[in-house]
């Protein structure tokens, strides 16, 4: 029988990418930390993203991520290694991290060109409170949505300062959960989706 598993420490990330640990959410282990095998596939259907602990960095990656740091990750990025331990091991390009974790958003620190936003110019939002902009198809209806910067990564310090007010694309980025916040109103965007500064 083929064996498809890898030892957890043996796995090795190329350079510009680092070698993450999934944090599965209580509820869907044993008290020993094993996944309940019925759950696996229910485990992340309801976020967007996975808190992950940096186990081992590539080469090439940033100063500012550390070993042992846990970062908020789209569910979507990067690839699942299925090993021995039976642990949930990602492998992931250090751009797709989202930021540090955190529940406090002035705390959360974008990672690499990105802008921690809170929303408060809306071109559209279901009863739900999910975004949509160019809802309706209005040919004036905005597709950009606007906001107040709370916080950016290390290498954007030089060009935008928390409480600058800035427009960017309006399906750029993600939704950041934060405990206080219910209706999702923090967005950490990338730089490229910025269009404009707003003065107050």
């Amino acid at each position: 029988m083929i064996d498809l598993k890898e030892q957890k420490d043996k796995i090795r990330p190329l350079p510009g990418s680092v070698k993450v640990s999934i944090k599965v959410p209580k509820g869907y282990t044993t008290e020993s930390g094993i996944i309940v095998s019925a759950n696996r596939s229910d485990v992340f259907k309801e976020t967007e993203f996975y808190e992950a602990e940096v186990l081992a960095l590539g080469e090439d990656c940033p100063d500012n991520i550390k070993v042992g740091s846990t970062y908020k990750v789209d569910k979507l990025a990067g690839y699942m290694i299925p090993t021995k331990e039976d642990e949930y091991i990602k492998v992931v390009a250090h751009s797709l991290l989202i930021g540090e974790s955190s529940e406090d958003p002035t705390q959360h620190k974008p990672h690499h060109e990105r802008l921690l936003v809170k929303v408060t110019s809306l071109s559209d939002k279901t009863e739900s409170g999910i975004i949509a902009p160019g809802n309706s198809g209005d040919i004036f209806e905005s597709d950009t949505l606007g906001g107040e910067i709370i916080n950016v990564s290390e290498d954007l310090e030089k060009e935008y300062k928390p409480g600058e007010k800035i427009r960017w694309e309006g399906y750029s980025g993600n939704t950041v959960p934060f405990k206080e916040d219910e209706e999702g109103n923090y967005r950490s965007i990338p730089k490229y989706a910025v269009i404009c500064k707003v003065d107050k």
